[in-house]
């Protein structure tokens, strides 16, 4: 059920055979939905996307780094998994995943390959992520310590609705978006 909830995403302006979007460089990059076979390559991508918030935190036991591949297969049986590749490599280069429940549509793991960071790959596959729903709000979280996430999703027009201590060292900022701010 690697499709999740994204069946209508080939009505939505995207298809299932991709979206090509250039980032800043040379590279184009194709945003499709991720097969099970690829969930190796994601999981890989995933632990070392994950190392600067480590750091950050000074904590190599958080969850994207300690997840398994047994663990991501489940999770992707529950939400949509899509993939950012790039064209002349075919490698992968970014993820995100979603699953929606009911009116909202719960947005996590946005990653990027820290040598792609910076170029618009995020938002981009953020966007594939919203286009698809109407009528929904879109809510993720992030580490407060993360400023940089922080200003891509307040950019992209999420706003803070509430804060919530995890540990000493840990408070995740929750912010949400309603579908009708998206794109415009």
């Amino acid at each position: 059920m690697l499709f999740g909830f994204l069946a209508g995403f080939k009505n939505s302006g995207f298809d299932h055979a991709g979206f090509w979007g250039g980032l800043t460089g040379r590279e184009l990059v194709k945003i499709e939905v991720a097969s099970v076979k690829e969930l190796p390559e994601i999981l890989k991508l995933q632990k070392m996307a994950f190392l600067s918030e480590a750091r950050m935190l000074n904590n190599f036991n958080i969850t994207p780094l300690t997840q398994t591949l047994e663990e991501l297969e489940y999770e992707s049986g529950n939400c949509t998994v899509l993939i950012g590749r790039e064209e002349t490599s075919r490698q992968i280069i970014g993820s995100i995943r979603a699953y929606e429940d009911r009116e909202r549509v719960y947005v996590g793991k946005l990653i990027v390959h820290p040598h792609y960071q910076n170029r618009g790959l995020g938002t981009k596959l953020l966007q594939a992520i919203e286009s698809y729903s109407k009528n929904k709000i879109f809510q993720l979280h992030t580490i407060s310590k993360n400023f940089k996430n922080l200003y891509i999703y307040q950019k992209a027009g999420y706003t803070e609705f509430k804060r919530e201590k995890i540990s000493e060292n840990i408070t995740f900022v929750y912010l949400q978006k309603n579908s009708c701010q998206c794109h415009g």
